[in-house]
């Protein structure tokens, strides 16, 4: 082994996830100055990803800790108090703290199986479309009506496209959570699905107060929640993001006429390799 390679392994060693260290283009020939930018590349890469993993964890903590200091508090006042209006009070307050909390971890396990997802080949089947969401729309029919907010499918007949079922599902579940979410009453949200040449495009339409465009860009991150806004999770646009680049498609957004948010996705009907996100 010659002695800049021994040089590279050496240095290579030294590195790991929590310490990438860019490498000394000095320290070895100026023919390996190619190999030697495309390591370095890498190493940034792994940094990247090493801070947003190590960033997430931090930002879930802080999510969960607010709803489990709920749920302690309200045990603490249920386990001493002797008001049974007070009582009522606290163990109202505290099945709202466990069902936000099993949410969240709900939606961390959601997120956490997709990015394991991305690094490997999906197992596609296929899936009609206009039935999954059906049967979407109907798991949410009880909480449209809690909100009175009236849920239309516009779509063809059929619509069939290769998907991991459970995927697409989850998909389908943020963003119509999210949708009913922000929409007021006596309004709707519209699913369309419709069908352009090679490619499946899924609508969904809410008459909420909207997201700024400045602002576009970064809803799909982790956590992000506007300005202000403490309700929601900050998760279910990243799950949306994240199965729409299994399935290789496309997503963007759009203002819905008459005010709201539109979330545009596009899913190829044959088995693509080429994710990109608008």
């Amino acid at each position: 082994m010659s002695d800049p390679l021994r040089q590279l392994c050496a240095d290579l060693a030294q590195r790991s996830a929590q310490h990438p260290e860019p490498l000394d283009p000095s320290h070895y020939p100026a023919d390996w100055t190619t190999a030697v930018a495309a390591l370095n590349t890498l190493l940034a890469d792994v940094a990247r990803s090493q801070q947003a993993h190590l960033r997430f964890i931090a930002e879930a903590a802080h999510e969960l800790r607010s709803p489990l200091a709920s749920v302690q508090l309200h045990a603490d006042i249920l386990a001493g108090e002797t008001d049974p209006e007070i009582s009522r009070q606290a163990l109202h307050y505290l099945q709202q703290g466990v069902a936000r909390s099993s949410r969240l971890c709900q939606l961390l396990l959601e997120h956490s199986r997709l990015e394991v997802l991305l690094g490997k080949e999906p197992v596609r089947s296929s899936i009609d479309l206009v039935q999954l969401a059906r049967q979407v729309i109907s798991d949410h029919d009880a909480l449209a009506v809690r909100r009175n907010v009236s849920l239309r499918l516009l779509a063809p007949t059929t619509c069939i496209l290769p998907a991991d079922a459970r995927s697409l599902a989850l998909l389908l579940d943020n963003l119509l959570r999210n949708a009913l979410h922000h929409t007021p009453a006596h309004s709707t949200v519209d699913v369309s699905i419709q069908q352009h040449e090679q490619r499946a495009a899924l609508l969904v339409s809410d008459h909420g107060p909207g997201i700024p465009e400045s602002h576009w860009s970064q809803v799909f991150q982790p956590f992000w929640r506007a300005a202000g806004k403490h309700s929601g999770y900050g998760l279910g646009l990243a799950i949306v993001h994240d199965a729409v680049r299994l399935h290789a498609g496309r997503i963007s957004l759009d203002n819905t006429p008459g005010g709201g948010l539109t979330v545009r996705i596009e899913l190829p009907l044959a088995p693509s390799s080429s994710p990109q996100i608008s």
